[in-house]
């Protein structure tokens, strides 16, 4: 199984004030960037899995240039002892007890997502190496907490890639719903055609995969 949904997990009333606390536009971070130029894709990744022929990049991965660019939002970021951190991280390792059984070793705090009229994120992995001293890690658990009601925003839809013209698309996600999964998985969220989705998202790192 390469993703797992925890429905109506989180109060409602808990994801609306989640939305209020952090939807400041004087701290939002407009965030838009090129197909490599994120932090989910390094050259040295693609080049290894070149190299080891574990990918053949140029003809599967798919493209986001339909949109331009791989991604237009708004960010703000929860501070590290923010009660949601904790909570979220309990949900992620009894998912992965469950289902993975990965060696995880760190958790990063949540990002909080804003995606207004034709904004989005295209195509892409969120699996990465976050260098330390003495280590390498790498994402390898994604989390995506959804924090507006699905009826209020039209678009926006979020998407995993299987390798053919028809993307999966996870069950509908109730506000309050947790979305976790591989973080080598490709996914994209579809540009939003009314209102205003929000979301709060986080990345549990570990090991490298051998």
């Amino acid at each position: 199984m390469s993703y797992y949904y925890w429905q109506k997990a989180i109060d409602p009333k808990v994801c609306e004030n989640i939305i209020q606390e952090f939807n400041d536009e004087s701290e939002l971070k407009a965030d838009t960037g090129n197909y490599l130029g994120n932090d989910s894709l390094y050259p040295e990744e693609i080049f290894r899995m070149k190299q080891e022929d574990e990918w053949d990049y140029e003809k599967n991965a798919p493209k986001s240039s339909e949109y331009g660019k791989i991604r237009k939002t708004k960010l703000n970021w929860l501070q590290k002892d923010h009660s949601m951190n904790e909570i979220l991280l309990k949900y992620v390792l009894e998912t992965n007890q469950k289902v993975w059984k990965y060696n995880l070793t760190k958790f990063t705090p949540c990002q909080f997502g804003k995606y207004e009229l034709d904004n989005f994120y295209g195509w892409h992995q969120d699996s990465g190496y976050s260098y330390a001293e003495t280590e390498v890690e790498t994402r390898k658990l994604s989390l995506t907490l959804q924090l507006s009601n699905h009826l209020d925003y039209e678009g926006g839809t979020f998407e995993f890639w299987n390798g053919k013209k028809k993307p999966i698309i996870p069950p509908i996600l109730e506000q309050g719903s947790i979305l976790i999964f591989d973080s080598r998985m490709w996914h994209q969220v579809t540009p939003i055609t009314k209102g205003i989705r929000y979301s709060l998202v986080s990345w549990v790192l570990g090991s490298p995969f051998i």
